[in-house]
């Protein structure tokens, strides 16, 4: 945020992307890397005039909200066979624009109640010219990775199927194309543990290939999948040590000097009157576990458990809380996982079942996922409950930055279509996620394993609805999610022939 900020007052020509990589999502061919595609293209649209800001503040997140529906809808169509893994480059020449003009992803405003149109094929066409690939690469990305309407589902350039290594290629070489006029090109990956072999071979391209560009990947390092790719990153780190710049930088627990920080942020008083023994016995607690912090903090300012002494004008425990501190002792993380779970209790029984819904749907979920599985309540009351989750820092809600943004989009006949902001939601849906993997595991471990099941049955048992020919579908996310439900409650006949589906699926990308 701060470096936005920097670009921003200094008229820096930057762009800022993230994406978060799912564990349901890492079999998924370029999952993690869609949503910065589409920006970027979104962006370069910016660029060339085909949308045009009113003010001049960063582009970024100007359609991101478009882009999360885009996302919601993509599936990844099946091809004949999969791609082979013979590397080959092809080459570049001048630039030339298309004749043709191909469909556009139309996006209503609901400002102006209007279609706004952002062209994600026409430009990758336009990307396909300029750097001498046949137009068949568009179509392939737009519907095989993409999921763009418009795109013809050809799986053959030119008589023959490409490699994975030309379609790797391809979508490094359109991606420094969209970004080479600005000054900055900044990606943030979180969860990068869980970041699809597609998209990791697309980081590495753009690492090796790419200029002006700091990719950042953030991951837990205690999880196996992340100490397996952080295996494969080091491997490939010492390839590349000599030509590129890769640092990485292990953060440990917060420090007994940033404890304090944190105690001044959250309980809003002045470092120089939080007393030594407080923070050290905050830090001692946690072990400087940032959640842990965090939580804690929260518990005392929810409480009030701790007061400025008129004597001495240092921040310490109150009477009570001190004594209740002495009696619990200097228990660490039970004590902290404990509150979790109490502050669980604590939520009225409507806000309990939802969120209960919640973590069994996943670490991120919509509106319309909860109203799906609780088709007999009251979508105000789902929302309202959804609302309090996030005001007791349970949830967060995935709201884009740049709400404030006034932009106005030319049409094709050279009219405006003008709208306050850039938030757009044809759906009116709403996108929540748990602040962190803890509050979701502190939830599913006091569910009863009955409720765990039922709940498993009835998302699963909505999802069927949604789709008749099941075993047709070419959304890999969407089999391995009906799969999971399936598996999760028990029902092993529904996931036996979906678990086969998503290997041929896989099988077809060679992945």
């Amino acid at each position: 945020e701060e470096m936005k900020q920097y670009a921003s007052r200094n008229r820096q020509n930057c762009l800022f992307y993230r994406s978060t990589s799912t564990e349901t999502e890492q079999r998924i061919p370029l999952s993690s890397f869609r949503k910065v595609f589409l920006g970027a293209v979104t962006d370069f649209c910016v660029q060339d005039g085909t949308l045009a800001f009113h003010d001049e503040r960063m582009t970024f997140g100007a359609a991101q909200s478009q882009l999360r529906v885009l996302e919601r809808r993509n599936s990844i169509s099946r091809p004949r066979r999969s791609f082979s893994r013979t590397p080959s480059r092809m080459g570049m020449a001048h630039p030339r624009r298309p004749s043709r003009m191909d469909s556009n992803q139309s996006l209503p405003s609901l400002a102006s109640h209007k279609t706004v149109n952002i062209p994600y094929l026409k430009k990758l066409c336009d990307i396909c010219e300029e750097l001498d690939y046949p137009h068949e690469f568009a179509d392939i990305v737009g519907s095989q990775l993409l999921g763009l309407d418009g795109a013809n589902p050809t799986t053959h350039i030119e008589g023959r199927e490409p490699t994975t290594d030309e379609v790797i290629d391809f979508l490094s070489d359109a991606f420094i194309r969209l970004t080479d006029e600005c000054t900055l090109t900044i990606i943030f990956l979180d969860d990068f543990q869980w970041i699809d072999s597609f998209t990791w071979k697309v980081i590495r391209a753009l690492c090796e290939k790419g200029k002006n560009m700091l990719i950042m990947g953030a991951m837990r390092s205690q999880e196996t999948q992340a100490l397996r790719r952080m295996s494969s990153v080091a491997s490939w780190h010492t390839r590349m040590q000599s030509r590129k710049g890769i640092i990485e930088v292990n953060i440990g627990p917060l420090e007994s000097g940033e404890v304090k920080k944190m105690i001044s942020n959250i309980l809003g008083y002045d470092e120089s009157i939080i007393e030594d023994q407080f923070s050290q016995e905050i830090y001692s607690k946690t072990g400087g576990i940032t959640i842990y912090v965090i939580e804690l903090l929260q518990n005392i300012k929810r409480n009030r458990t701790v007061a400025v002494d008129k004597e001495t004008g240092l921040l310490r425990w109150t009477p009570e809380a001190a004594r209740e501190q002495k009696r619990i002792g200097s228990n660490r993380v039970p004590t902290i996982e404990l509150s979790f779970l109490n502050r669980f209790d604590s939520l009225d029984i409507g806000v309990r079942r939802v969120l209960q819904t919640c973590a069994v749907l996943g670490m991120s979920f919509s509106l319309s996922d909860v109203i799906r599985v609780h088709g007999e309540m009251d979508e105000h009351v789902l929302e309202r409950s959804l609302d309090q989750a996030v005001d007791e820092l349970i949830l967060v809600e995935d709201v884009e930055d740049d709400e404030d943004d006034d932009i106005s989009v030319w049409s094709e006949n050279g009219s405006r279509i003008e709208s306050r902001n850039a938030s757009w939601n044809p759906v009116d849906d709403r996108f929540f996620q748990f602040s962190h993997a803890m509050w979701r595991k502190s939830v599913l471990d006091a569910m009863l394993s009955e409720v765990k099941v039922h709940l498993h049955r009835t998302i699963a048992e909505a999802l069927e609805k949604e789709q008749v020919l099941v075993m047709e579908s070419s959304d890999i996310g969407w089999l391995l999610t009906l799969f999971d439900h399936w598996k999760s409650c028990g029902n092993f006949c529904k996931a036996a022939p979906l678990a086969l589906a998503v290997g041929l699926r896989l099988e077809e990308w060679d992945l």
